[in-house]
């Protein structure tokens, strides 16, 4: 689950993961998700603005440029709250507090989504 941007997140337990990243940038981190393809850790960093990409897999799926100072900016989710995200062999999915799902996967994949993130459902939730 996605933190508040109220908590507080220990960055040091990512220390060997975030080595090359601008310290200045990782204070912003609300919230972290890790996934591992071909025995490399990705990951997507929350900010209370926006998601970024971290790691040459995860930013290739997303035709984004890796680079190990700088995490990537995933501009269709920003000002979105990930609640959730899972990954298989392939691919990683993204639900956001709003219940719309996300998909990304290599260009290879059955999938079909072309080296970028896909809207695959748009169901609001509704609370009562």
């Amino acid at each position: 689950m996605a933190r508040s941007a109220t908590e507080t997140i220990d960055i040091n337990l990512f220390q060997d993961d975030f080595k090359n990243i601008d310290q200045k940038f990782l204070p912003s981190v609300v919230s972290i998700f890790s996934f591992t393809f071909d025995d490399k850790k990705q990951f997507l960093l929350m900010t209370k603005e926006a998601t970024y990409a971290y790691g040459k897999v995860i930013c290739s799926w997303l035709s984004l440029k890796h680079d190990m100072a700088k995490p990537q900016r995933i501009s269709p989710l920003d000002n979105m709250k990930i609640v959730q995200s899972d990954s298989g062999l392939d691919f990683f999915v993204i639900l956001t507090d709003e219940g719309q799902v996300f998909l990304a996967s290599n260009v290879k994949s059955e999938w079909e989504t072309n080296e970028t993130l896909r809207l695959i459902n748009t169901v609001m939730i509704v609370s009562r």
